[in-house]
């Protein structure tokens, strides 16, 4: 009996071991924090450790794209956990930039392996653009959860809080893994090879400068609320607060599927991330930063699963889509480095431009590839 990758609990395996593959991402800038407040390292330091995790993250990326067709997905997985879970724990008992840096490139590396085999997988089944709704969601409730818990743990037990939380949840994948499809399926020859080729391109190098740009004002999202002279705590409440409108916007997408297409869902979301990050110009009270953040992370989960869905229309067989899993954490790692190189004594607004700019350079890149009926 063949492998179904529908069934309830596949989809669920692949939506939850995503949430973990990504956790450390959504706690992002509350470690950035932490290493900032709690380690005394500078915010370039900090910058540059959280991009060295996201390379980990990217390199994992390349190594399936070289492994995907002769290797069993589950062992992939298997490995994501052990490496996630070397990793983190280890990072536990460590102080320092220098110290932590292997070790953080190692804990990337597990989770962005976990990650690879959950876009992989949701490319297989029959409605992924519904299914990736679902897969977003799952990220946001577990991303909310730690921003909402985990302030108070940092600032009694350090960072020792949130690499404990991301290995109790990694070890929590161990039993789905035969929830996981072993291969992909062999798409054959096509026609239109060429044609597919290039949009894929053009999809994935839109999709890398948008979510690069993204990912670049929200690993100092928390710096700019202290910057505002916000209180911590206070801060910690509007980021876990705007992962619940995330919530909303991702469930709204799930809900919506491809009613619209995916140019209009994608170029509307994209209007309400530049509102959001309008926001944060020059912000210096709390209600200015809970507009930013609520529009900003409401409107990015809501385009999360429709640029998913533009790959998987392109090539569902597997293959494109371990391109997705190289773009998604190479533009998390280059969009914070690039932020932390034009970081300057005058503000965060170098950061804001660059978040504020991805926006329409990667819509028009990757706008083709984004019809309705591409593949």
């Amino acid at each position: 009996m063949s492998f179904d990758p529908d069934r309830p609990l596949s989809i669920f395996a692949y939506a939850y071991t995503s949430a973990v593959g990504v956790a450390i991402f959504m706690f992002g800038p509350l470690i950035i924090g932490a290493y900032v407040d709690i380690e005394g390292m500078t915010e370039t330091q900090a910058g540059y450790l959280f991009s060295l995790e996201m390379a980990g993250y990217a390199l994992s990326s390349v190594l399936v794209f070289g492994v995907i067709t002769r290797v069993n997905w589950r062992h992939i997985l298997f490995a994501g956990v052990f490496i996630t879970l070397l990793g983190n724990i280890t990072s536990m008992y460590l102080h320092g930039y220098a110290e932590l840096a292997g070790f953080r490139f190692l804990a990337g590396l597990g989770a962005g392996l976990l990650m690879n085999v959950t876009i992989i997988s949701i490319g297989l089944t029959r409605n992924f653009d519904r299914n990736y709704g679902f897969w977003a969601v799952t990220q946001l409730i577990v991303g909310a959860a730690g921003l909402y818990l985990l302030p108070g743990q940092i600032s009694e037990y350090g960072l020792a809080a949130p690499f404990l939380a991301v290995s109790i949840l990694a070890l929590l994948v161990l039993p789905l893994a035969e929830s996981f499809p072993e291969h992909g399926r062999d798409a054959g020859a096509t026609p239109d090879k060429h044609n597919r080729l290039f949009l894929g391109l053009t999809g994935l190098l839109g999709i890398f400068i948008y979510y690069g740009g993204q990912a670049a004002v929200w690993a100092y999202f928390e710096r700019i609320g202290m910057a505002a002279g916000i209180d911590p705590g206070s801060v910690g409440s509007i980021l876990s607060a705007s992962i619940v409108l995330a919530i909303f916007g991702a469930s709204l997408a799930t809900w919506l599927g491809d009613r619209l297409g995916r140019r209009l869902p994608v170029a509307a979301s994209m209007i309400c991330s530049a509102i959001g990050i309008s926001f944060l110009w020059g912000v210096q009270s709390v209600y200015p930063y809970i507009i930013a953040a609520c529009l900003f992370n409401a409107a990015w989960y809501f385009c999360l699963p429709y640029l998913s869905a533009i790959i998987a229309s392109i090539d569902s067989n597997g293959r494109m889509l371990v391109g997705l899993a190289i773009v998604f954490p190479s533009s998390l790692s280059a969009g914070p480095a690039l932020a932390t190189y034009v970081l300057n004594d005058a503000g965060y607004s170098p950061v804001l431009w660059i978040g504020l700019l991805s926006l329409p350079v990667g819509l028009i890149i990757m706008w083709k590839a984004a019809a309705r009926n591409s593949a």
